[in-house]
C-alpha cells in the first residue's frame, strides 16, 4: 500500500510524523520497504507473523528464535524502525507468552530503545470468563487486573473502543478511559485509537458506525483522551477499504484517503485540524499526570457519567455545569495542577455547555482554547466557559501548590 501511495504523490508526499505497520519482510525487501517508508519520514512499527504464531501458541519460542533475531538484525540499524506490534487484542490467557517474547525481545540488540505495541481488548468485550474464570471477581475487577498485567509486560497500556454508533454514543466510553487510567497509576503510558471512519453493512446498506464528518466528533474524543492523562493518541485506518474484499459483511468507508489513494476526503482537513488544536497545548501537557476525574451531570442522557467515580481536587472549590462536562484533573512534578474541561453530550445533539469552575487561591490561569494560548483575570478565583459541542480545553491556574 505504502508503494501505490508512493506512485501516486513520489516526492511530493510527506508523511512526517505518521507511523506506518509492516509485515516480517528479511533481508532486501525488508531495508526497501524501510527506505521508501524513510524517504516520506513515516515511523514503522514491524508487525511480525512469526511473533504472532508465538504469541498464540501456534510455535514455539525457542523455534522462532532465529527468524525473530535474524529480522531484527536487519532491522537494528534502521533510523525509522520504532518497535514491534504485537498480536492484537489477547486474552488473559496468553499473558504468560507475551512476557516470555517480551523477556526475549528485549535481549535483542535491534530492540534497543525501541517499543512493544499491543491493542488491548477494551472493556465492552464479554471478559468475564476470557479474563478470570471466578464468580468471585467483578467485571470491572477483571479488567483491571487484565490491564495492569499487560500493562507491565508491554511497558504501555494501549487498545481502541469507538464512542460513536450511528445514533447514539456508547455507554462504557468513559468507563474505559477510566479503568485504563486508573490501571496504569501515572506509571504507564497509556494511549487510545481515536474513531475516523464509519462502517457499512454490505447486506443492507445500513450505516452501524456514523459517518465521522464533523471535526467536533474529534476534538471530543482528544479532549476525553486528555482528561484521562492519555500520552499516545493514534488513528486506525487511513485509507477507505474500498469494496473491503477482507469482509463479507462490512467495508470500512468514508476514511481519511479514498481507497485507490489518489485524493484527500472531506474527513482528512478536520482530523488535521482537531489535531492541530491539541498540538498547540501538547508540550505543557505531557509534563502532567493524570489524578483522577470530576464529572458534572446535567441529563447524562447516554449514560456516560453513571457509575463513574466522582473525584474531588483539593484546588476545586466548586464546579458546575448545566450540560454533561467532565474535568480531568493533573498535576505535574512541580506540583503545579492542570485541567482539561470537555463538554461530553454526544457533538451530534449541537448541544454546548456553561461550566463555572471555582479555584482556591487562584487569581489567574493559563487557558489553550481552540489552539489558542491566552492568560485570564480569575474574579474571586471562578472562570466561566462556554463548551461548543464536543468541545475541551486546557486550563492551568496559579494555585498555590500542595
Amino acid at each position: 500500500m505504502l508503494s501505490e501511495y508512493d506512485a501516486v504523490y513520489g516526492k511530493n508526499y510527506d508523511g512526517n510524523g505518521n507511523e506506518s505497520l509492516a509485515e516480517d519482510f528479511t533481508g532486501s525487501d525488508l531495508c526497501r520497504y524501510m527506505e521508501l517508508a524513510n524517504r516520506h519520514g513515516i515511523d514503522v512499527i514491524v508487525e511480525s507473523h512469526v511473533l504472532n504464531e508465538v504469541l498464540w501458541g501456534k510455535q514455539s519460542l525457542k523455534a522462532a528464535g532465529p527468524q525473530l533475531t535474524a529480522m531484527l538484525s536487519d532491522l537494528g540499524s534502521v533510523e525509522n524502525f520504532k518497535g514491534l506490534m504485537m498480536a492484537d487484542e489477547p486474552g488473559i490467557s496468553s499473558l504468560s507468552k507475551y512476557r516470555a517474547a517480551a523477556e526475549f525481545l528485549r535481549t535483542q540488540d535491534g530492540m534497543q530503545g525501541k517499543e512493544l505495541f499491543t491493542s488491548l481488548l477494551p472493556m465492552y468485550a464479554n471478559l468475564t470468563v476470557e479474563i478470570e474464570n471466578s464468580s468471585s471477581y467483578r467485571e470491572e475487577e477483571n479488567y483491571l487486573h487484565y490491564l495492569k498485567g499487560f500493562g507491565s509486560c508491554l511497558g504501555r497500556i494501549d487498545y481502541d473502543f469507538y464512542p460513536f454508533d450511528a445514533k447514539t454514543i456508547r455507554k462504557e466510553y468513559l468507563k474505559n478511559l477510566e479503568l485504563a487510567a486508573v490501571a496504569a497509576q501515572g506509571k504507564l503510558d497509556c494511549g487510545v485509537t481515536v474513531q475516523s471512519m464509519a462502517v457499512r453493512y454490505k447486506r443492507t446498506g445500513e450505516i452501524g458506525c456514523r459517518v465521522m464528518d464533523k471535526k467536533s466528533y474529534y476534538t471530543y474524543q482528544l479532549y476525553c483522551a486528555l482528561a484521562y492523562g492519555m500520552k499516545r493518541i493514534t488513528y486506525f485506518t487511513y485509507w477507505d477499504h474500498w469494496g473491503s474484499a477482507d469482509s463479507k459483511t462490512e467495508e470500512i468507508y468514508h476514511a481519511m484517503i479514498h481507497g485507490d489513494g489518489s485524493t484527500n476526503t472531506e474527513v482528512y482537513p478536520l482530523v488535521k485540524e482537531a489535531n492541530e488544536e491539541i498540538r498547540s497545548m501538547e508540550q505543557e501537557y505531557l509534563d502532567f499526570n493524570w489524578q483522577g476525574t470530576m464529572k458534572l451531570t446535567g441529563t447524562d442522557r447516554a449514560g456516560l457519567l453513571a457509575g463513574l467515580p466522582d473525584y474531588r481536587d483539593p484546588h476545586i472549590q466548586e464546579a458546575a455545569a448545566d450540560q454533561d462536562t467532565i474535568i480531568g484533573c493533573l498535576k505535574d512534578s512541580k506540583g503545579r495542577s492542570g485541567y482539561v474541561l470537555v463538554n461530553v453530550t454526544d457533538p451530534a445533539d449541537d448541544t454546548s455547555s456553561r461550566v463555572n469552575i471555582t479555584f482556591a487561591n487562584a487569581q489567574n490561569a493559563v487557558v489553550y482554547v481552540q489552539g489558542k494560548k491566552r492568560e485570564e483575570a480569575l474574579l474571586h478565583g471562578t472562570y466561566t466557559a462556554a463548551l461548543p459541542p464536543g468541545a475541551g480545553m486546557f486550563i492551568l491556574p496559579d494555585c498555590k501548590r500542595t
